[in-house]
């Protein structure tokens, strides 16, 4: 572990079978950063990657703990739905 960062969460996962040609990954992480300044902040963030476009949602210095877990709730909801929408009209 680096003396810049002290993790508290790390989670790191392909999406595609390990012989695709396809890099998509998701990243959970949470832990504390040291900046440039020596400056110790949180950094919290949920990323979903795929080829060369990603998606960031990350915990704002302004989102309280309970925020940021709400709206990881939120996607986890969506995310639900759009699976079971896609698995009820799955042809194959």
């Amino acid at each position: 572990m680096s003396n810049k960062r002290k993790t508290r969460f790390i989670k790191r996962v392909w999406l595609n079978e390990p012989d695709s040609a396809s890099t998509g990954n998701v990243v959970a992480f949470d832990g504390e950063m040291v900046d440039y300044d020596n400056q110790p902040f949180q950094s919290t963030f949920f990323r979903v990657s795929d080829c060369h476009v990603s998606a960031n949602i990350h915990k704002a210095s302004y989102d309280t703990d309970q925020e940021f877990i709400d709206k990881m709730k939120r996607v986890r909801d969506v995310l639900d739905e759009f699976i079971a929408h896609l698995e009820s009209n799955n042809n194959d």
